[in-house]
């Protein structure tokens, strides 16, 4: 069965609840007499309303794979979407939702085990804001929210101290890492999350030098000194290397990638708890 991490289940629910094609049984079996959808058709549930036609057809389609072991949601999605004229804003969303879709049923990692089911309610209210900000390019307001989360989620000293230790790390839920991690690189389109901060952090080796360049953490600053006396000052110009503030971060696309999120402005997760890029990414990739 395929999954969805939480907060895309309750989005692709919302976009599939605006689709005059669940109104009833017949205008969603409809969508069913295409050659791609056909062999799905005979069973698909039939329900009262619309809310419980969007949830039993969802929970169908998951549970589905085509004859080349495409996810039948995918295929579905698909179909629907070009039910839809272009520049129809349901078409946009239907666009969107498939290529997040997509996304995540290919790249699944420790993510794909999130049940997509649970409290929907419950995580709006979680993620809702961090989303909110994600969607309209707030990036340094993004950057804050998930720090914020984080330390709530690794508990009370944690929130004391303003930033994460190793230990910490073991405390945040799968669900929480997942679903910020999916979140960013949805509105950042995959600029941005854990996951391309985990696929840089590999590729140099762990070394935290060459991930801070990378990443655009580390910048080569000129630090000019005065040495001699008043009678014979000497201007001597140095260049180093110095980690970026919070302030000094660059909250733009243009950013290189895996720029964000950094943390807040304490460097919640990397830059105080140097041993946070190597914990989350162990904890990224664990089986």
């Amino acid at each position: 069965m395929n999954t969805l991490p939480h907060h895309l289940y309750i989005r692709c629910r919302d976009v599939l609840l605006r689709c005059s094609e669940f109104d009833s049984d017949y205008t969603l079996k409809a969508v069913f007499v295409t050659d791609d959808l056909s062999v799905l058709q005979s069973k698909l549930p039939s329900a009262f309303t619309k809310a419980d036609r969007v949830d039993q057809g969802l929970a169908y389609l998951l549970e589905k794979q085509m004859s080349n072991r495409t996810p039948a949601i995918l295929v579905f999605l698909r179909v629907l979407r070009d039910r839809y004229p272009y520049g129809d804003s349901l078409r946009d969303d239907l666009t969107h939702l498939y290529d997040a879709t997509s996304h995540v049923l290919t790249h699944p990692g420790n993510c794909s085990r999130v049940n997509p089911v649970v409290s929907w309610v419950e995580e709006v209210a979680a993620y809702s804001v961090l989303e909110r900000l994600l969607k309209s390019h707030n990036w340094k307001e993004s950057d804050i929210e998930t720090g914020r989360l984080l330390l709530q989620w690794a508990g009370h000293k944690a929130e004391q101290r303003g930033h994460l230790l190793n230990d910490d790390m073991e405390q945040l839920p799968d669900q929480a890492l997942c679903t910020i991690d999916q979140l960013w690189q949805q509105y950042s389109n995959y600029r941005f999350g854990f996951s391309v901060q985990q696929k840089i952090w590999q590729s140099v080796n762990g070394n935290l030098e060459a991930f801070g360049d990378r990443v655009g953490w580390r910048i080569l600053k000129t630090v000019r000194t005065e040495q001699g006396g008043w009678w014979l000052p000497k201007v001597i110009e140095e260049q180093r290397w110095e980690w970026v503030k919070h302030n000094n971060l660059t909250f733009d696309l243009k950013a290189p990638e895996g720029h964000l999120p950094f943390g807040s402005q304490k460097g919640v997760i990397w830059r105080v708890a140097r041993g946070g890029l190597a914990s989350l990414t162990a904890r990224l990739t664990k089986d």
